[in-house]
């Protein structure tokens, strides 16, 4: 109803002020929404079971008035919420259990000219692997500003995918790193187990099932990183992957001493029967605190319109296995473990029976 009298106030303001050109507008951090002399600092987001039952995203704000007048955010900004390009319903999420407090109900709350409050905005998603955009402009739409969310690094609390298995916690802490990035920690051999976590068409059977794995990753010429991903089908380093990419270190908003990875734009990246591009994987081991381990949670759209979410789970090679990191790869024991204890390499053929 608020969003609607914004938009009445809107257009009534346009009839009787005339169109006004856009106005130039001051660089802002991409982590913060500025309008006018109103931001919203982005403090991170939560997947949750909204009052339906079904995932929601709860987005975290610090809304700062720095302007003349007394403004909520509801009426500092018009606001909208996207998915792949698809508008987001707007999503009912309680406080507690037992309570009938929303999360988003600061929306609405008056703040004084030099103030800060906390605010949360709550809406359905459509994905649990699409990036959120947040679009906001003034009332008169004079101004705009975009921010653009990765599922990846959101906190999840108590949300699962269309199966019933949840995706991976995180306990990330509220600021970025500082200093050095030990990038070097990427290099090298790993080991580990890939599932699926859920699909449709030809990938619904496969729902729940896991494959141990052998991966390696190597700088480039250019600077950059190259995975490969190999596995008992897949199972030659040299000649035959279940993945290959491209991996670009990202530092901003990194939460580790390691940094970040991020899938590239290049031409021939893929995971299994689906291609990667730069909004396919992020990945920031200290979103999950795992020692020596990196986990990838993603969602592929093959050639027939098939999709599959999947997840990957690496290891160090030489390192323990982390039992918080989920199951032991069925190999581990008979297979990896020794070949560890040896001081062996990883093999480039995947072949843990012979």
């Amino acid at each position: 109803m608020k969003k609607l009298l914004a938009m009445i106030l809107a257009i009534t303001m346009l009839l009787t002020l005339g169109a006004c050109g856009e106005k130039e507008k001051e660089s802002a951090p991409d982590n913060i929404l500025k309008i006018g002399k109103c931001e919203a600092l982005y403090k991170g987001s939560e997947i949750v079971k909204d009052s339906d039952g079904e995932d929601a995203i709860v987005i975290n704000f610090d809304f700062t008035n720095n302007g003349d007048d007394v403004k909520s955010f509801e009426w500092a900004y018009y606001y909208n919420v996207f998915q792949e390009g698809v508008g987001l319903q707007y999503a009912v999420v309680w406080v507690s259990e037992d309570s009938y407090d929303t999360r988003d109900e600061s929306m609405s709350t008056e703040v004084q000219p030099g103030n800060t409050i906390p605010v949360s905005m709550t809406y359905k998603l459509n994905s649990l692997t699409a990036p959120v955009e947040i679009e906001v402009t003034d009332l008169l739409q004079e101004e705009k500003d975009i921010l653009s969310i990765d599922l990846t690094t959101a906190t999840w609390n108590n949300s699962d995918s269309a199966d019933t298995t949840e995706a991976p916690e995180t306990d990330a802490p509220e600021t970025e790193i500082t200093g050095d990035i030990d990038a070097d920690w990427w290099l090298g051999d790993w080991y580990g187990v890939w599932t699926v976590v859920n699909g449709t068409g030809e990938y619904e059977d496969l729902a729940m099932g896991t494959w141990d794995c052998c991966g390696y990753i190597n700088k480039t010429d250019d600077g950059d990183y190259f995975l490969s991903i190999w596995d008992e089908d897949y199972n030659d380093y040299n000649n035959n992957c279940l993945a290959e990419t491209a991996l670009t270190l990202k530092t901003e908003y990194a939460y580790g001493e390691h940094g970040a990875m991020q899938t590239t734009d290049d031409g021939g990246n893929y995971f299994w029967t689906g291609s990667l591009d730069s909004t396919s994987w992020y990945i920031d081991p200290a979103l999950l605190d795992y020692k020596d381990t990196f986990v990838v949670y993603s969602e592929l759209t093959d050639e027939n319109g098939d999709t599959c979410e999947y997840m990957i789970t690496l290891c160090k090679w030489g390192c323990d296995w982390d039992e918080s990191a989920g199951a032991y790869p069925e190999y581990y024991d008979s297979y990896f473990l020794p070949l560890m204890q040896e001081g062996a390499e990883l093999p480039a053929v995947f072949e843990p029976n012979n």
